[in-house]
């Protein structure tokens, strides 16, 4: 058993670093091989996800701000969904990142189809663990 706010400060910060990490990325790490026009597409692409749950979680965190204690204890198989599908999209969309272009992969398009993807997949199986672990008030 792992206690619940444990897992929530994890996720919490591994959203929010991952997606600023990946924005940093594109936007500093790609000047050698991409335009700003692709870059801006990129950052654009992963925006959406990105604001909804940074916002679901600083506004979590600071609601809570006075809250100190552990919460309550949450079983393995709770804590094992919430910490690995975010880390395997969040991965994924760096991958894409920083692979790109490559001979196979060079098209603009195809590389907002694949953040896109990524994000879509980011947003719906992950929207389950935010909503449980950063609800919205009532």
């Amino acid at each position: 058993m792992i206690a619940k706010n444990n897992v929530k400060t994890v996720v919490g910060w591994m959203i929010i670093l991952g997606h600023l990490g990946i924005l940093i990325y594109i936007f500093l790490g790609k000047t050698a091989t991409w335009d700003m026009d692709r870059k801006m597409t990129a950052a654009l692409t992963v925006a959406p996800v990105f604001a909804a749950y940074f916002v679901a979680v600083v506004k979590n965190f600071v609601a809570g701000a006075e809250d100190a204690g552990t919460g309550p204890k949450v079983n393995y198989n709770y804590a094992l969904i919430s910490f690995i599908l975010p880390a395997i999209l969040l991965l994924g969309i760096i991958y894409i990142v920083h692979i790109f272009p490559t001979q196979e992969f060079s098209k603009p398009e195809k590389l907002q189809q694949a953040l896109a993807g990524l994000e879509v997949c980011l947003g719906g199986t992950v929207g389950f663990v935010v909503d449980s672990l950063f609800p919205r008030a009532a």
